[in-house]
């Protein structure tokens, strides 16, 4: 009877083992970014925008609607 024992306790720690290595591979894999992510900037960021700022508008707000 104990050799029947330990034969299941060896067999159940095997199993055991297995599937926390593969449980941790599948983790692994999911953690890992597939692609890098897109990289957001501000419009502080751009200088096309901060060049159209500093230019001088030719407009004087919008007052020629004809009124």
């Amino acid at each position: 009877m104990g050799k029947f024992v330990l034969v299941v306790i060896i067999i159940a720690a095997l199993v055991y083992a297995g599937m926390w290595l593969l449980e941790q591979r599948r983790v692994a894999g999911h953690n890992r970014p597939r692609k890098p992510a897109p990289r957001v900037s501000a419009p502080d960021d751009d200088d096309e925008f901060l060049r159209r700022l500093r230019r001088p508008r030719s407009d004087d707000g919008g007052s020629d609607h004809g009124t």
